[in-house]
């Protein structure tokens, strides 16, 4: 399995909501982290990216024993790195702001893994992929494309602070995708409504859907996901959370998508992956910063205590 991700790594300084401080380096490294651990030896997974010197050893040293993972395509941004502030006032709310020092990326960057099985373009900070790479990357790759919202419903002061400001542009984006993911505030923003219960889900995944991805995914924090597909028939899902115990929220999303493709090469089937896509965002909050080395044979077998009714069907 070949999978290729792109977007940004931040430098997260990070206030919880217990008053507890860390810094840690962030972004798309949870993304790849996680989905090293989970992906056997035969697999290889591509980091597409731009990074400070200062922070290039420390990458490098990070992914010593994943060999699964490629460095080939994080270059050196003379620019320096992201650096990214985050406050949380609750396990689920937070303040942000925005310190973008990398350069947005080009196709040239991304060429060389258009053979990828999977591309996942991440937008951390909204700005490091222009339209222009991701309809060119659709257009001569037969990779899965799948796009995690992010921040790209945030506007940015001048001093950096993220603001919610809507995506106008969105099926612009999306009409090139096969795979969305966002969470329940980001579909909110994208779609300018409110949906106040689990019963609109449905047909807000529906006109997201409609756009071209063929699985809409939103993330429901402490509540769990919901994931709309339609392959040959419409199908859709509510899928509780894993865990109650929450630590530090930074990341989930992220992880949530590593286990998610993990899930969907394993399963072929988006509500199985979404499964197993939620006991690995349920391992992420149980701790501050990036996770470490997950046991795919446990995560599985906690997604089949959790969810027997979806594994059997």
């Amino acid at each position: 399995m070949k999978v290729a991700i792109v977007g940004s790594i931040n430098y997260d300084i990070i206030i919880t909501h217990r008053s507890e401080k860390r810094e840690s380096l962030g972004g798309i490294l949870y993304n790849a982290m996680v989905l090293s651990s989970l992906l056997d030896d035969s697999s290889v997974i591509h980091l597409i990216t731009g990074i400070g010197k200062r922070h290039y050893g420390t990458i490098s040293e990070l992914f010593r024993s994943h060999r699964t993972v490629d460095l080939g395509g994080v270059k050196i941004d003379p620019k320096g790195t992201n650096e990214n502030h985050l406050i949380y006032t609750s396990e689920q709310e937070r303040r942000e702001r925005l310190i973008r020092r990398a350069s947005a990326l080009d196709y040239g960057v991304i060429s060389n893994y258009l053979d990828s099985d999977l591309i996942l373009f991440n937008f951390v900070t909204g700005s490091e992929v222009p339209l222009s790479l991701l309809e060119k990357t659709r257009e001569n790759s037969d990779a899965i494309i799948y796009v995690d919202v992010h921040s790209k419903v945030l506007g940015m002061k001048e001093d950096g602070t993220r603001y919610p400001s809507g995506w106008p542009d969105w099926k612009e984006w999306l009409k090139h995708t096969h795979i969305v993911q966002m969470n329940l505030d980001e579909c909110r923003l994208l779609l300018d409504e409110r949906l106040e219960s689990a019963g609109a889900f449905p047909s807000a995944a529906k006109k997201i859907a409609e756009a071209g991805p063929n699985q809409v995914i939103i993330t429901l924090g402490g509540d769990g996901a919901f994931v709309y597909c339609h392959d040959g028939e419409e199908r859709w899902e509510l899928i509780p959370a894993s865990t109650h115990r929450v630590v530090d929220t930074t990341g989930c999303g992220d992880c949530f998508t590593a286990g998610y493709m993990w899930g969907l090469f394993k399963y072929a089937d988006p509500i199985k992956a979404a499964s197993i896509a939620n006991v690995v965002a349920g391992e992420n909050c149980h701790t501050i910063g990036l996770i470490g080395k997950l046991d795919a044979c446990r995560i599985e077998q906690r997604a089949l205590e959790l969810y027997p009714g979806i594994f059997q069907s």
